[in-house]
């Protein structure tokens, strides 16, 4: 059986230390501390310490850490503020994934942004098993689907003559499991390497975009109907909500973010030239 359990924790930022207590319930009628993953201690502790974050190079004095109560900048392309690394997701590593507010699908004007390394074709984002997606929000993420955004490369469709055709989809899934999709092919001539990927919206015009690279790929408006109508507090980034490994885009992603200014043409540079100065993806 799977035991059923809940943890508290609490840090201690002026000691740079932290303690979890670790609950697990009986299977009858009582809650206790869950002594087999605490390692045996009688109140299911376990102490770990909180590693300070270090300024890069040139960013003050060397080595030097931030004062109490300051905003660590975020190391790898976080949900707030995107780095300049990049991060291999894939599902040998689940934790690998990135979350961004889904906040944003609730405003009448926005988008998400990403940079993300297209595999050669037959190889991690393009090899064509199942639909891997880069942006990824479900409300109900299993069958049938409800409430869902999201941006993929799978499939044309799951039938004979067109489960061996790759495109590149928009999915979306209103409240009522009433969805569409709209999709363009994905050939060869679209080169591997680095690329930048936005999905934007207008709603009061309204207008749903596919760019990449700067390009406008895909524009519909008549995608209303299909929006979700209620939202979780995550978009995925990487993968679907549940862990499927099919899901899984099994390449390097970078700078995911919401974008507040979507249809702003030095917003959509930006990300353009962000992608062609990233590293190689080390797949």
């Amino acid at each position: 059986m799977y035991a059923n359990g809940y943890n508290i924790c609490h840090v201690d930022l002026d000691s740079h230390e932290g303690r979890a207590y670790l609950r697990e319930f009986d299977g009858d009628c009582h809650w206790h501390a869950d002594m087999r993953r605490s390692g045996g201690t009688s109140d299911g502790k376990v102490t770990f310490a909180i590693s300070t974050k270090r300024e890069p190079a040139g960013a003050g004095s060397p080595g030097a850490t931030h004062a109490a109560g300051a905003t660590p900048k975020l190391r790898d392309g976080g949900d707030a503020e995107p780095g300049p690394l990049s991060v291999l997701i894939t599902s040998k590593d689940p934790n690998s994934v990135r979350k961004l507010s889904a906040d944003i699908l609730r405003k009448p004007s926005g988008g998400v942004a990403c940079c993300v390394f297209v595999s050669p074709f037959g190889k991690g984002i393009r090899n064509l098993v199942n639909n891997r997606y880069l942006f990824s929000h479900a409300g109900t993420p299993v069958s049938p689907y409800a409430n869902v955004f999201s941006l993929l490369r799978g499939p044309r469709k799951f039938e004979k003559d067109e489960i061996h055709i790759p495109v590149w989809k928009l999915w979306l899934c209103n409240g009522s499991s009433n969805g569409n999709w709209y999709h363009i092919g994905d050939t060869d001539s679209f080169p591997s390497g680095w690329h930048s990927f936005v999905v934007r919206w207008d709603h009061t015009k309204p207008s749903l975009e596919l760019v990449i690279d700067g390009q406008v790929l895909i524009s519909v408006n008549n995608y209303l109907p299909h929006w979700p109508e209620q939202f979780t507090s995550e978009i995925t980034v990487g993968a679907w909500p549940r862990p499927w490994s099919e899901h899984y885009i099994e390449t390097c992603a970078a700078r995911w973010k919401v974008l507040e200014n979507a249809f702003d043409t030095s917003a959509i540079e930006e990300e353009k030239s962000a992608a062609q100065s990233l590293p190689r993806c080390p797949t």
